[in-house]
């Protein structure tokens, strides 16, 4: 048999990477030929896993971080004329020792779009969201890419951040418009969220950033009239909508001004390995993660690769929720160990899974 594993991580204990080097390793002790390909969400590790996908060495460029004056090191691909923008990597959450969520920006993210362009020759960009800083609607991007933001008295506003949101009245986008009239512009994410409202990102996960209850109606009201600046002065087809809440808004700005196609993580992962001239390669396909519930087949990795058809799907996880499904699922618990063991041995517990499975 020949058969392909790509699975999500299991959440705390197994990375997507580790998943796959188990489950193959298993399969050609039983004499098949296994391979597989670690996926990322968009979030951290999304670079490191399209190096690993593409087979390609990582590049480097010195960005500002999430706050102004600070300085980090970026990681970026470039495949032929196809750029791969983390962006953690400028503007990642993990990047700052005291969260500050008023002043936290993406321009980051802005230099290096910018610098695949001028110095790389990309046409096409796939930008992967998640793991944020900020909650700045990607103005600090927009910056960084030539966007000038005007205050009432018609005064440059520079280092845009969120606090700056409810000042801007004026937007000049001419020169963003002139460097970016030929790219193509993708972006993976795995929250499908609006901005605003109850169970939107600004709710959801500013507090993570360090925002409190207070903060929340500040900033929704700095967002609200940022929005209505936009709608007048740059693109009225476009309001708040679902994927724009994911990494501090950043979405809103790629789509309004940068058309980007904004996709769920694992669409476009599929799409960028071919994955419809895979399938038929493999006589299994094997997916997973740590939960299978009903959320899983809401967009997660499992719903993108069913709607390919695979000859034959086996869905490994820890726990599965949905033991009524007439899919082919195999569990941890109960299969093989508890759900203690499978915590404490996950690697262990995985093999023995793999050894009960019938290829």
């Amino acid at each position: 048999m020949k058969i392909l594993t790509i699975c999500d991580s299991f959440k705390g204990t197994l990375s997507s990477k580790q998943i796959g080097n188990i489950v193959s390793t298993e399969l050609r002790n039983k004499n098949h030929i296994a391979d597989y390909v670690s996926i990322s969400d968009g979030g951290e590790g999304f670079i490191d896993s399209f190096s690993e996908i593409l087979n390609i060495e990582p590049k480097e460029l010195i960005t500002q971080g999430p706050l102004p004056h600070q300085k980090v090191t970026a990681k970026y691909l470039v495949n032929e004329k196809i750029g791969f923008v983390e962006l953690a990597q400028s503007a990642g959450i993990t990047l700052i020792e005291k969260l500050a969520p008023y002043e936290t920006n993406t321009y980051g993210v802005g230099e290096v779009i910018k610098h695949l362009i001028l110095n790389e020759g990309v046409n096409k960009i796939y930008l992967g969201v998640g793991g944020s800083a900020t909650i700045d609607l990607g103005v600090g991007m927009l910056e960084a890419l030539g966007v000038k933001f005007y205050d009432g008295n018609n005064c440059l506003i520079k280092n845009v951040s969120q606090k700056d949101l409810r000042n801007i009245l004026h937007i000049d986008s001419t020169e963003l418009f002139e460097l970016t009239k030929d790219i193509e512009f993708n972006v993976m994410s795995d929250v499908s969220s609006p901005i605003l409202g109850p169970m939107g990102g600004l709710r959801v996960y500013t507090p993570q950033k360090g925002a409190t209850e207070e903060d929340l109606l500040i900033m929704e009201e700095n967002i609200k009239s940022f929005i209505e600046v936009v709608k007048k002065e740059v693109n009225e087809e476009y309001d708040d909508g679902l994927y724009l809440g994911a990494a501090g808004g950043i979405n809103y700005s790629l789509k309004h001004f940068l058309k980007a196609n904004i996709k769920l993580g694992i669409s476009a992962l599929l799409e960028i390995i071919n994955f419809e001239e895979k399938i038929n390669e493999y006589d299994i396909i094997i997916s997973g993660e740590g939960k299978f519930d009903y959320q899983t087949l809401q967009g997660k990795v499992i719903k993108g690769i069913m709607e390919y058809h695979p000859k034959r799907l086996c869905i490994i996880c820890a726990i599965n929720d949905l033991p009524e499904s007439d899919m082919e699922v195999y569990s941890i618990v109960p299969g093989v160990a508890d759900k203690e063991e499978s915590l404490n041995h996950p690697e262990e517990c995985l093999r023995r899974l793999i050894r009960t499975i019938e290829f």
